[in-house]
């Protein structure tokens, strides 16, 4: 199986962690993790910022 993200979800994702990114990520800069949940009417698309726990759901309800 294979999850993409759309182009506008790519430039959502990259102007909300460039706000959130921290100096300190660790060893491997995992400070944000993206999650994929499929479903049957769609795949649920988000991202968690590690450190604070912040969240941002980039699905796209519309095209559910």
């Amino acid at each position: 199986m294979k999850f993409q993200l759309t182009e506008n979800q790519s430039k959502l994702a990259s102007e909300w962690m460039k706000e959130k990114r921290v100096d300190n990520q660790g060893a491997i800069g995992g400070q944000f993790t993206y999650q994929f949940t499929p479903c049957s009417i769609g795949v649920f698309v988000s991202i968690v910022d590690c450190v604070t726990k912040e969240e941002l759901d980039l699905s796209e309800y519309d095209n559910f």
